[in-house]
């Protein structure tokens, strides 16, 4: 089994200081519910989701689940709060998109969508609901409490490298396994397919930055999480196109059919195209099994 140089230390460490960061946004008032700011709160809180799954088995399934149900709870809080500038968001790139590619029709089936779904707005009452920050407080003293209270100081470093190269392998398997099914159904891949494997490419891209926050000598290690964001970003527009036919579907049914066909069939091909790239960055990255990538990775860096 190789190990990679971290031990259960650091990553107790870093997730102590990245939950007191979070604390600190929370408690200040003034800026907590700025866009910029909840984002910042549900991003860390899938970095320590991450992390928590390399002391999974140190801390026992049950231990483990009490931990990640607490900031699985804590992201679901928060992201009511963004859902719907998301769409927003997503519709001013198909137009875009649209302008770029000279599509006439398509552009004024987007303006006529982009007005059905502000007098939409203008019309019903906001379904988002303020953030609970009480309860989101309640739930960071939850996690920095386990984190606090458990050193893991019970194997000597050479056993938690090879755990925790265990954990990394583990992560890098599921990926590698969810990527090859999104490749095999492609282009057609149903889009929770896609979502779960994005959400298995985060894991190990945090898990990753964790790793290489205590080694910045490894080189390889910054092209990885370079490749793996970009293979995440991709896959992000791909949800959020997703999310927004959904919407569509649900909201425009007063809406031209040939307007809707024609917006849905763009964001069809941009989905395609998108998939497509992925596909290309997933292949570069996970060409390797588990144990002969982790150990590629720490090949020029022998532990201590």
């Amino acid at each position: 089994m190789p190990r990679i140089p971290l031990t259960f230390e650091q990553v107790r460490q870093r997730a102590i200081d990245a939950i007191a960061d979070c604390q600190d946004m929370v408690t200040d008032t003034d800026s907590r519910d700025d866009p910029q700011i909840i984002h910042d709160l549900r991003i860390t809180g899938k970095r320590l989701r991450a992390w928590g799954r390399l002391m999974r088995q140190t801390w026992g399934d049950a231990t483990w689940r009490s931990v990640d149900g607490w900031i699985r709870q804590m992201c679901h809080l928060l992201a009511g709060a963004r859902d719907q500038l998301v769409c927003q968001q997503t519709l001013n790139q198909l137009t875009e998109i649209s302008q770029a590619r000279s599509k006439t029709k398509t552009l004024s089936s987007l303006g006529r969508l982009q007005q059905h779904w502000t007098s939409l707005q203008s019309n019903t009452p906001p379904q988002n609901q303020p953030v609970d920050w009480p309860q989101v407080t309640k739930q960071l003293s939850l996690i920095y409490e386990h984190w606090h209270n458990h050193p893991c100081q019970d194997l000597c470093p050479k056993q938690q490298q090879r755990h925790l190269s265990a954990r990394l392998q583990n992560t890098y398997t599921k990926a590698r396994r969810l990527g090859r099914q999104v490749h095999n159904d492609a282009p057609n891949t149903d889009p929770l397919l896609c979502h779960r494997f994005r959400k298995w490419l985060k894991h190990l891209l945090y898990q990753l930055e964790l790793l290489s926050t205590f080694n910045p000598h490894i080189n390889k290690l910054n092209k990885l999480q370079s490749k793996l964001k970009t293979i995440t970003d991709v896959l992000g527009d791909h949800h959020d196109l997703s999310q927004l036919a959904d919407q569509i579907h649900e909201r425009t049914n007063e809406l031209d059919d040939k307007a809707v066909k024609r917006v849905t069939k763009l964001m069809r091909q941009e989905q395609t195209d998108l998939l497509t790239h992925a596909m290309k960055k997933f292949r570069q990255v996970f060409e390797e099994k588990s144990e002969k990538w982790v150990k590629g990775i720490c090949g020029s860096c022998k532990p201590r």
